[in-house]
């Protein structure tokens, strides 16, 4: 994964116009997007799980570090093509 970094050029400052009613979001470069995606799968399913085990009786605490854990397997898996 080989990204070109450019020099940043100079932003103009913003006109004043009437606020949208919906902000458009900007881009994002696509590895922070896999990226995103990647702890965004990892909450989710972190709090399923947490869910599942209050429903049986165990408590089950989620930490920062099982979330970033969790994402950082999700990304070696799509990485590797999930070729098992």
């Amino acid at each position: 994964m080989h990204q070109e970094i450019r020099q940043a050029q100079p932003v103009p400052a913003p006109q004043r116009t009437q606020p949208t009613s919906t902000p458009v979001p900007e881009p994002i470069a696509p590895v922070a997007a896999r990226y995103m995606a990647a702890y965004q799968i990892a909450v989710d399913m972190l709090l399923e799980a947490r869910t599942y085990a209050q429903r049986k009786g165990l408590p089950l605490e989620i930490r920062c570090e099982d979330v970033r854990c969790l994402a950082a397997t999700l990304m070696i898996d799509a990485q590797r093509g999930d070729a098992r």
